[in-house]
């Protein structure tokens, strides 16, 4: 296997050919989504305190069953909702050792920011203006943790981009798996970064539109790291 350094453009590439397999099969894609997200709520409804851990740590192997959806598809074959637990039949202990260790360090970022006076209040049972100003009262003065924050999350996620793909495709360590992606990552920075910010102005335009251009959002973020996965990887 190999890591390529691709161009900057590729990262508005990756979210074109996105497009083109998710418009080729759009309703069994929307499908996917939908089972994706009713699978990821019914651990946090039905399952109590832990639900939500559960949950976040099946979400690698969710995501490698969207990858198999992209290869079968470009294989000639249909989109189904089943594809969202196709990779539990391959590398299940590996994706959730992934999993788990994504949780660990998100765990380890709230905790740190709590400790550093990051407690943000929500408050139940008033009107919207009266809770938005006491959210805006908490958040008053720790604009840089906020920023800090988020940019640590979202470096968290960009790391283990490339995991699912790797596993669901190859054979391998989830060790291994962070260090090919962690590598990929720094080697297209550029690409990602680019990637990144157009996929938040998509998100942004959905979230305008009532949410109803998630529908298709979603998806496209969801195969464009199948789609950038091809760009930035060769397999031997």
């Amino acid at each position: 296997m190999r890591v390529n350094d691709v161009s900057i453009s590729n990262g508005g590439v990756w979210i074109k050919e996105a497009f083109t397999l998710f418009r080729a099969q759009p309703l069994q894609w929307i499908a996917l989504m939908f089972t994706w997200a009713l699978a990821s709520l019914a651990f946090v409804a039905l399952v109590p305190f832990i639900g939500g851990a559960i949950s976040k740590i099946l979400q690698p192997a969710f995501f490698a069953g969207f990858m198999l959806a992209c290869r079968d598809q470009e294989a000639g074959k249909r989109v189904t909702p089943m594809h969202l637990f196709a990779a539990f039949r391959a590398s299940a202990r590996a994706l959730i050792a992934i999993g788990g260790f994504v949780l660990f360090l998100e765990a380890i970022l709230a905790i740190s920011m709590s400790a550093l006076g990051f407690r943000p209040e929500f408050q139940t049972g008033v009107d919207l203006e009266t809770a938005s100003n006491a959210l805006r009262a908490s958040l008053e003065g720790k604009g840089v943790l906020l920023t800090t924050s988020t940019i640590v999350a979202t470096l968290i996620m960009a790391i283990f981009w490339f995991t699912a793909p790797l596993l669901a495709f190859n054979k391998m360590p989830p060790t291994h798996a962070i260090r090919w992606s962690f590598f990929a990552f720094l080697s297209n920075i550029m690409p990602m970064v680019f990637f990144g910010i157009l996929m938040m102005g998509l998100m942004m335009v959905g979230a305008l539109s009532a949410g109803l251009a998630l529908v298709v959002v979603m998806p496209l973020f969801m195969i464009a790291s199948y789609t950038s996965y091809k760009h930035v990887f060769t397999e031997d």
